[in-house]
Formats: C-alpha cells, sequence, structure tokens
C-alpha cells in the first residue's frame, strides 16, 4: 500500500512538471520545430503552426517552409546532424497568409543516440521582418531627407532674384535636413534598443555619432548670420564635448585639450572635417588608453599660412599597432578619415613618436 501511495505521488509529480513544461513552451513567441535526421518535422508548436500550417508535422522541413521538393542548399538542420554543433542564419519564408517573412533561425541539437550521435534538432526561427521593415524604411526616410534638400537647394538657386528670400530659403534647408538627421539618429537609437548584439548596437552608435556630426553642421549655419560660413572653433568644441558625454568619459583620468584658431569654414570643408575629427577622437577614447588609465586628447586647427590650415588629434595613449598601414586599414573609420581627406584634396600623416597623432593639411 506504501509502494503504491509512492508511485501516486511521483505520478502527480510528473504531471505537474509536465504541466509546467507545457506552459513554458506555450510562452514562447517564437516558432520551435523538432526535426529528424530525415528532415521530418516531429513536433511543432502553436506559433510554427499559425505561420506554417496545423499540418506542418509530418512533412519535411524544406517543404513546409518553402514548398520544395528538396532539401536547401544551406540548410543549418543538416550541418547539426553533421557535427552537432550550434549554427545560425537569416532567411526569408512564405507564410500561410503568403506574405515573405524575415525569420533569425537558430539550430541545435535536442537529443542524441547512446553513441553521441545527434538523433534530433530543435529549430527556433525568429521572426524579423519587423526590424527589417524598420530598416527599410529608415533608409527611405534618409533618402527622402536627402532628396528633399537638394530639391530646396534648386528653389534657392531659382529665386536669386530676391536675397531675402534666398536667405530665408537657406536657412530653412539647414534646419529641415539637420531635423531629419535628427529623425534618423532617433530611429537608429530605437533600433538599438531591439538588438541584443552588442557588437551591433556599438555601430549603430557610431552611426549616430557621425550623424550628430553633420547635422551639427546645419545647425550651426542655420543659427548662424553667416549662411556659408562656420566657425570651426565653436562647432569642434560642442562636438568633441558631446563625444565626451555620450562615452561618460572620467574627465579626472582623460584630460581634454583644444587649440581651435578662428577658422572659418565652407560647409563643403565644415562637414568632412567635422566626420574626419569624430572619428579620430573616437578612436582615441575607444583604443588609446586601457581602463583606469590617465591621459590627454588634443584637438588642434591652426593655420599654416593664409590660405592653408593644418588639423590634428593625438592623444598620449597606447598607440597604434607597429606597422600598421593606416592608409589600407580594415578599420571602418579610418578609411572615412582617408576618404575625407581626399575629399577636401587634403594630406594625412601619422606620427607615432608620442601616443598617436593624426595630422590633416588642406586648403581653405
Amino acid at each position: 500500500m506504501k509502494k503504491l501511495k509512492i508511485s501516486e505521488q511521483s505520478f502527480a509529480a510528473l504531471r505537474e512538471r509536465e504541466h509546467k513544461l507545457a506552459g513554458i513552451v506555450e510562452a514562447v513567441t517564437d516558432v520551435m520545430v523538432m526535426i529528424d535526421s530525415q528532415l521530418n518535422i516531429v513536433w511543432a508548436n502553436d506559433v510554427a503552426k499559425r505561420i506554417f500550417g496545423p499540418d506542418m508535422v509530418g512533412k519535411k522541413c524544406y517543404f513546409a517552409y518553402h514548398g520544395r521538393d528538396k532539401a536547401c542548399e544551406l540548410c543549418i538542420v543538416k550541418q547539426c546532424f553533421e557535427d552537432g554543433e550550434i549554427h545560425q542564419f537569416e532567411t526569408k519564408m512564405i507564410g500561410t497568409d503568403d506574405k515573405h517573412h524575415f525569420f533569425w533561425c537558430t539550430a541545435s541539437v535536442a537529443a542524441r543516440h547512446e553513441d553521441g550521435r545527434p538523433k534530433m534538432v530543435i529549430e527556433f526561427l525568429r521572426d524579423i521582418t519587423d526590424q527589417k521593415m524598420a530598416k527599410e524604411a529608415l533608409q527611405i526616410a534618409y533618402d527622402q531627407s536627402i532628396i528633399y534638400a537638394e530639391q530646396l537647394k534648386e528653389q534657392i538657386k531659382e529665386r536669386t532674384r530676391a536675397e531675402k528670400e534666398k536667405e530665408v530659403l537657406l536657412r530653412e534647408i539647414h534646419h529641415r535636413v539637420k531635423n531629419n538627421m535628427q529623425v534618423i539618429s532617433s530611429l537608429l537609437k530605437l533600433q538599438s534598443r531591439s538588438i541584443k548584439d552588442k557588437r551591433s548596437v556599438e555601430m549603430l552608435k557610431e552611426s549616430q555619432d557621425r550623424i550628430r556630426s553633420m547635422a551639427l553642421v546645419h545647425e550651426k549655419l542655420y543659427k548662424s548670420k553667416n549662411l556659408t560660413n562656420i566657425d570651426f572653433n565653436e562647432y569642434i568644441e560642442h562636438l568633441v564635448q558631446t563625444l565626451f558625454r555620450s562615452y561618460a568619459v572620467n574627465r579626472e583620468k582623460i584630460r581634454l585639450k583644444l587649440n581651435i584658431e578662428r577658422v572659418m569654414l565652407k560647409i563643403d570643408k565644415a562637414i568632412p572635417c567635422g566626420l574626419i575629427v569624430n572619428e579620430l577622437v573616437l578612436n582615441s577614447l575607444k583604443h588609446a588608453f586601457a581602463d583606469g588609465d590617465k591621459g590627454e586628447i588634443e584637438v588642434s586647427l591652426v593655420f599654416i599660412n593664409e590660405n592653408e590650415v593644418e588639423l590634428f588629434v593625438s592623444d598620449n595613449g597606447i598607440g597604434v599597432p607597429e606597422g600598421m598601414d593606416f592608409k589600407n586599414s580594415e578599420s571602418l573609420g579610418l578609411k572615412l578619415v582617408n576618404i575625407l581627406t581626399d575629399q577636401i584634396n587634403g594630406k594625412l600623416y601619422l606620427d607615432q613618436s608620442k601616443g598617436t597623432k593624426f595630422q590633416i593639411r588642406f586648403k581653405m
């Protein structure tokens, strides 16, 4: 009688665990599918059945997902059965609603034979369609803002008879371009909140910094009495201080030294120079100093002669790797610096005698 009682208790505990497990599975919002070594779907959760049909169990995965009659060339499920490792990739599928869905797929071994060979693979499909659509919308918004800015510039050229109207329109261009760039920056920030990959978040943040440096030029011009030239002294100080705040730099450890003469630059020089300073200061903040190290970052812009200036950004940190070809670097930041230097017809030099010092000389 005692044994029977223990058996009933064990059975009740087992049912309770099964009930909890079923509850967890039901709470998962991703597609979950169990697949055998013959690529047959042996189990699917309700989310999967809503997207791919209630009768998907028993079908080949490639037929249920894509309507194909043979396995996909890149099949992460097959790869799991071959090496027993976790595999991931992005793919596009058509659901029962006849709409395209983008998924981030993860496949891993769920059960093994006694000899260790994979017996069953579980596949998780996360619907990233909204993220893809947001990215496309971001690109469209950016393209439209550029087109709109160009249209406004053309309107200004056509209205040369009324100088006052030209000034109003020019201010409107800078104001609207600045606003559009702020919208793009906000969209990037919003997008980064839904991304968990740290490298992707970092890339989005760097893009925000670049957009902010360009938007700042338009903001300064919009607020200035001179609509064609920008006071680079005030601009650089604002830009660098913003970067220090954005990356929560400890001012007691990392000092900032600015030596900016009163240089007035046209917009076609100001935007590339601002981006160069943004990239080089960011490079110093990220790579020059180890955690806890003290150091100094200096930004300088001085006249060499009446028509030529020298811009340099330096730090007294660990320096760039020895032998690195900075003009052919794989770093996106240094690639941009080289491209932008060419854009302003400048010359780029690297001094490694004391830390890292990038120098750019260009004509006004």
